[in-house]
């Protein structure tokens, strides 16, 4: 048994109080690497596995002040085990308790939480979305003990949670996110009435993890674990885990809990609350008599591996919450699909909830329904390849169950219904694997014919946006790259980024094109690199590529703030975390919003309800263009797109007006003769195109007449001004015969046509 806490824990396991970690100022993170042991000088790095049943001592009277709890050490493992004090005591100050133990299971820590403070003829309150197992182990096992329980409505009212209470009532019980119901419990509802009642509330948060929960600052008196769930995260080994706040006053409501206030004469007349205060009794209670007697102890070895799980458990939590909400909106827009229940996605029942009690994320397991009910689910199951059919969950692996036909089979369609679980619910437990999953052979076989048809009907090249497609393999890339070289056509490239301050992606990107040797393009090559102190280091690296040899090409835009979709990968989570991006610096560049800067509400409604809306991203600095765009082998570049007026980047109306005042006008980086090259002929001999780029006879009639001294770009951010505002100073534009501007006035027309050899 341990103790712990927010400002430091300290081991209490009946032998010498050893202060640890002071852990108050350091982060979950931090905390579960370190917290719950501290090796001395020469001692162990890791926590050892203290794998012995007994302990030796030198006179029987130093074991015999053990058993009178007069004195601290070890004796028996049934009891206490160094390895598991250890292990205890970080998952007490994960949870910011007083006061932990391990048990062999999750069940026997639900059932050790219960029976630890209520006898024959006494009562719990419970709500009835739960695990099925721990169901069971309540209406079934325990009412045959004596102990009466009863379920009410997670969402029921306050009256009706009142009426449920009893005189004998010593306890309520309920589960952060539900197994596999995943309501969301309303914590301050039932502390509230717990504690008008004079009772403890008891919250099982294995789903949520201390990581994503921590039920004690919500009113939560008793948490409880399985910890072969998250915490152990491998299916490794079976355990469980109950710790206590020290918050509940056992004896301002001494008569209820005779166990904790009273002498326990099987040692000896100990009362627990004397001898080890609020913030130790209900722990040594559970060790010394529960455990003694029922001998439910987990063996050193899987303490042990559940410690190596909890060492990487914030970010195997982040990865499952990403997983699991991509998931969940694929399932909600799949026309197979009745319904989906997950808290993390917008729109679900207990969304609004999971964002008070659960604001970094909720867990990795989504609930549906199949249309068609049980046998449609059952194909569904029998279908999968990646996910295995398994009654476990919540580990790293991706598994799926039908509860009603397995782990909640026991209960009558009554109970199921009752427990919040429908005959064609499915339980999609998403592990930690690529979300954005790789190329089968197929698929790479089906790109390649769909480019080759394109290519031969004399498409310029293959662009690949991989910065929307992260999880794209290198099979896929490489075979891409090599139908582009095959054909001598360009290959233009959107990098992906797993973070804008290394260059891997451009490495990866350099050495397919070299295994092609084909052209690369590296596109929109400033906004990928620009504010993070790459830009140059980018720069060099394909200076020394094209030293080589290699036939290697930039185009840049004139802004570095870079626009996309708001649902795209760019926007994710993770990849705002890895960037230290800030929602201040972004603005919602299209549709209802546009102008308004983010904060955390405004993104996460435009990634969930509005994700094929824009966002601008500002970022870096103008000296960055500058440089880049004087490079040889750099040409401008934009995009364009149809928007609604006000709405879009800027960089729209005004990236080329605006490269002509910035590089030739007012910072004299480039000549005009230079400049001009790298908006016309630059381009058209990258991309293989011909009768495009100079004046002469039989080319194609594409003018731009601009006045040097006047050409000015107006276009502002949507925050600050009309991101569409026509330039000055370009009065007539001309593509194919018709012109597309006419004396300073946009015609509305998109000239042009689809360009073939």
């Amino acid at each position: 048994m341990t103790r712990g806490g927010r400002g430091g824990s300290i081991t209490l396991n009946l032998k010498q109080e050893r202060k640890i970690l002071p852990m108050s100022q350091q982060r979950i993170g931090t905390q579960c690497l370190h917290a719950g042991y501290t090796p001395g000088n020469g001692e162990p790095r890791n926590i050892p596995i203290v794998q012995s049943t007994t302990f030796r001592y030198e006179t029987s009277e130093e074991m015999g002040k053990l058993f009178d709890l007069e004195a601290s050490g070890y004796f028996y493992t049934r009891l206490q085990n160094p390895t598991n004090d250890h292990v205890a005591a970080k998952i007490c100050a994960l949870e910011g308790g007083t006061a932990a133990m391990l048990t062999s299971s999750g069940q026997a820590a639900s059932f050790y939480a219960i029976f630890n403070i209520v006898s024959c003829g006494e009562h719990v309150v419970c709500s009835s979305s739960i695990y099925g197992g721990t169901y069971n182990l309540f209406a079934v096992t325990m009412k045959r003990m004596g102990i009466d329980f009863t379920f009410v409505d997670p969402d029921c009212t306050e009256a009706e949670l009142e009426a449920a209470f009893r005189p004998e009532t010593r306890a309520v019980f309920g589960e952060t996110i539900a197994n596999p119901a995943l309501t969301v419990l309303d914590f301050e509802k039932f502390a509230r009435a717990a504690h008008a009642h004079g009772v403890p509330l008891i919250v099982d948060n294995t789903f949520a993890t201390p990581v994503n929960c921590h039920p004690f600052e919500w009113g939560a008196d008793i948490v409880t674990h399985s910890t072969t769930k998250y915490m152990d995260g491998h299916a490794n080994a079976v355990g469980g885990a109950i710790v206590d706040s020290g918050r509940f006053d056992w004896t301002a409501h001494a008569d209820k809990f005779p166990g904790l206030t009273t002498p326990d004469e099987s040692y000896h007349g100990v009362t627990y609350t004397e001898r080890f205060g609020l913030g130790g009794a209900y722990i040594t209670k559970a060790t010394v008599q529960l455990m003694r007697d029922l001998g439910s102890i987990p063996a050193p070895m899987n303490a042990y591996l559940l410690n190596v799980g909890l060492e990487t458990l914030p970010l195997r939590m982040a990865r499952h919450c990403e997983n699991a909400l991509a998931v969940a909106r694929f399932l909600k827009g799949h026309p197979k699909v009745s319904w989906v229940r997950y808290p993390g996605l917008e729109g679900d029942p207990y969304y609004e909830r999971a964002r008070k009690y659960l604001p970094n994320g909720t867990c990795g397991v989504v609930s549906f329904g199949v249309k068609g009910g049980r046998e449609a689910a059952s194909r569904l199951m029998a279908g999968l390849e990646l996910a295995s059919i398994a009654t476990h969950v919540a580990d790293a692996k991706t598994c799926v169950l039908h509860p009603a036909s397995t782990t909640h089979r026991q209960m009558s369609d009554a109970e199921l219904a009752a427990a919040g679980v429908a005959p064609d619910l499915v339980r999609f437990s998403v592990g930690i694997e690529d979300v954005n999953a790789r190329a089968s052979a197929a698929q790479t076989d089906a790109m390649v014919r769909i480019a080759d048809r394109a290519l031969r009907a004399g498409a310029a090249g293959v662009s690949l946006g991989l910065d929307y497609a992260p999880g794209s393999g290198l099979a896929e890339i490489d075979a891409m790259a090599a139908i582009a070289a095959e054909y001598g056509r360009c290959l233009p490239v959107h990098t992906r980024l797993f973070t804008q301050n290394d260059l891997y992606s451009l490495y990866e990107m350099l050495a397919a094109a070299k295994r092609s040797g084909g052209r690369l393009l590296l596109s929109h090559f400033v906004y990928q690199y620009s504010g993070f102190g790459t830009l140059r280091p980018a720069l060099d690296v394909v200076d020394a590529a094209r030293a080589k040899g290699m036939d290697v090409w930039m185009d840049s835009g004139m802004y570095t703030d870079w626009a996309t979709y708001a649902g795209t990968a760019t926007f994710d989570e993770q990849t705002i975390k890895d960037n230290s991006l800030r929602f201040g610096d972004m603005v919602a560049a299209t549709g209802k919003y546009t102008g308004t800067r983010l904060n955390r509400e405004l993104y996460e409604l435009l990634r969930h309800k509005y994700p094929d809306e824009s966002i601008i991203c500002y970022s870096g600095e103008p000296y960055e263009i500058y440089e880049a765009l004087q490079k040889p082998y750099a040409m401008m570049s934009t995009d364009a797109g149809a928007y609604a007026p006000g709405e879009g980047h800027p960089q729209i109306a005004g990236s080329y007006p605006r490269f002509l005042r910035k590089m030739v006008r007012e910072k004299r980086l480039l000549g005009l003769e230079e400049a001009v090259y790298k908006c016309t002929l630059l381009p058209a001999q990258t991309y293989h195109i011909p009768g495009k780029g100079v004046l002469e006879p039989g080319y194609d009639a594409d003018l731009v007449l601009f006045d040097r001294d006047a050409v000015r770009d107006n276009a502002k951010m949507p925050d600050k001004g009309e991101p569409d505002a026509p330039p000055d100073g370009i009065p007539y534009v001309m593509v194919n015969g018709v012109f597309a501007v006419d004396d300073g006035v946009f015609q509305n027309t998109r000239s042009g046509s689809v360009i073939r050899y």
